[in-house]
């Protein structure tokens, strides 16, 4: 966060649960990040294009998207996209 990195988790199951079950989920894969706990309703997944679970975005401080990736992504991968991004790059 401190690099100007967060992570917003949106959840598309039932909206009466998803954010306890995000949290639940983020405390158990990455306890130490930082990030903010979204339901994806029908106009979100659509603004976004989501067709598929999950869709990664990785949006820069201008708000564009700099980098998205459908289905699962390697962390090491999801690392350098956000090494590159944190300095200016395009991955």
């Amino acid at each position: 966060e401190k690099q100007g990195v967060v992570f917003i988790a949106a959840n598309r199951d039932d909206a009466a649960t998803a954010e306890q079950d995000i949290r639940l989920f983020a405390q158990r894969v990455a306890p130490d990040l930082p990030r903010f706990v979204a339901y994806a309703d029908d106009a979100t997944t659509r603004a976004y294009q989501i067709r598929v679970l999950p869709t990664l975005y990785l949006i820069g401080p201008d708000g564009d998207v700099v980098q998205s990736h459908l289905g699962l992504a390697p962390e090491a991968q999801i690392r350098h996209w956000i090494e590159a991004a944190l300095h200016g790059n395009r991955p």
